[in-house]
């Protein structure tokens, strides 16, 4: 499953490296990477949809974007679980995304970073193509936190990660601070 815009800036297919990936580490892990991606993901989607011809505050959401996509790379590999925010947009400009198995300078191109006098509506269409591209290669649902059936989606799926945590006798209490952020 290559994708245009991925593919244009020489990435490999990530669904199947990133399925893997996600099932290896523990349901927290899990959880945590599909709370971000439901919860600041699809956010950053809905902001970048009504920037109403703001480029600068699209080009905010693209450097929130990155490191937004660094955040969920952390989540899935512990060695980089210590890095800060302030530093989270140079490490994924620099080392790229594992998940998404896009190196730095893909990661730069496919988000048009080198492109000074980049418009509006190509600074919005890009955003809009790559997030849709990295939801789309994200295995299983994602609830949609901000539709009008948000609620129902976000506890149907926080009942799902509590019945599987269950299944395999993992501690329950990292789902509190999820409920908490309801």
């Amino acid at each position: 499953m290559i994708t245009s815009l991925m593919a244009r800036c020489g990435a490999n297919p990530p669904a199947r490296a990133l399925f893997r990936t996600i099932i290896s580490p523990s349901l927290e892990s899990g959880v945590d990477f599909y709370w971000v991606a439901l919860a600041v993901l699809k956010n950053i989607v809905e902001d970048i949809e009504g920037a109403d011809g703001r480029l600068e505050y699209v080009l905010s959401l693209r450097c929130r974007l990155v490191e937004v996509l660094q955040q969920m790379d952390s989540i899935l590999s512990p060695a980089n679980r210590s890095v800060g925010r302030d530093h989270r947009l140079v490490l994924a400009l620099t080392e790229g995304i594992s998940f998404l198995d896009l190196s730095g300078a893909q990661l730069a191109s496919a988000l048009r970073f080198a492109e000074p006098n980049l418009s509006y509506a190509d600074c919005r269409d890009c955003l809009l193509s790559f997030c849709n591209e990295v939801l789309g290669v994200i295995p299983g649902p994602i609830p949609d936190a901000q539709g009008p059936l948000a609620q129902r989606q976000v506890l149907r799926a926080m009942r799902d990660w509590s019945k599987a945590a269950e299944a395999i006798g993992s501690d329950l209490s990292f789902l509190e601070a999820r409920f908490g952020d309801l």
